[in-house]
């Protein structure tokens, strides 16, 4: 029985979510699937950042877009929900500084996730070349996921980079969606699966989010997913090892 744990925006247990802190304590816990959310500054500069608004992490309540890398560098990061350590102060985080990591990395693959609040500043093509210029020292381990379709269309028709499709809502996991874009990956929320749903990687491979405990993985894992993304990666790995299941850093 193998399973692959993708870390949710790094290893929030330790440190603060899509920071290069968290990324790198993940990656020497021996996880090699990483996942972390981009967004563009004013001035077209992708950094890791998850929400619409920067008021939960760092009480500005304004968009990432409306300033520029300077600007951004300078915000505090304040402790998340997600880290169980007391409050440590960051930064936020280029998307240039990730590369470099990975760089002395290569058996990481980063799975990048485009937020959608990108498009209300950005065409899809922009911020498709501004992604590209950034992860081309690293592009054979990156997968490009996001919950916006056309955007992944987008991409599908500009590059051969692997794709991934945050299922918005169960209803677009589809035929339709399956032949037009043709993902690698689909990443799915575990509280919009259809009770008793049995998945299959024939088509492409799923990756279940958010997985909390080892009970949960169990329990999906008898349900045909062999990916669980988690905010806790080195915890939920302790959990598995000691339960008997080998994990793997399969994509």
């Amino acid at each position: 029985m193998t399973i692959s744990l993708v870390a949710h925006r790094g290893d929030c247990q330790w440190h603060i979510e899509n920071t290069l802190q968290s990324i790198k304590t993940a990656i020497l816990q021996g996880i090699k699937l990483i996942e972390i959310d981009v967004q563009l500054s004013q001035d077209g500069v992708p950094v890791l950042f998850h929400d619409r608004s920067l008021l939960r992490m760092t009480g500005v309540d304004q968009p990432v877009a409306s300033l520029d890398l300077q600007s951004l560098k300078k915000l505090k990061l304040i402790n998340n929900e997600h880290q169980l350590t007391k409050p440590r102060n960051g930064f936020i985080t280029a998307l240039s500084e990730v590369v470099a990591l990975l760089d002395s990395f290569p058996d990481v693959t980063l799975f990048v996730e485009v937020k959608r609040v990108n498009f209300l500043h950005f065409t899809y093509r922009d911020v498709f070349n501004k992604l590209i210029q950034e992860l081309t020292p690293i592009s054979a381990q990156v997968v490009l996921i996001s919950f916006s379709y056309r955007f992944l269309r987008v991409c599908k028709q500009c590059s051969t980079l692997p794709l991934g499709y945050v299922l918005p809502a169960w209803h677009n996991y589809c035929e339709k969606m399956l032949t037009t874009l043709q993902p690698q990956y689909l990443y799915c929320d575990v509280d919009i699966v259809p009770p008793g749903f049995q998945f299959s990687d024939r088509e492409c491979t799923w990756v279940l989010y958010e997985i909390a405990d080892r009970h949960e993985a169990m329990h999906y894992y008898y349900r045909g997913i062999r990916h669980f993304e988690t905010f806790y990666p080195s915890k939920l790995q302790r959990q598995l090892q000691t339960a008997g299941l080998q994990l793997t850093d399969e994509v």
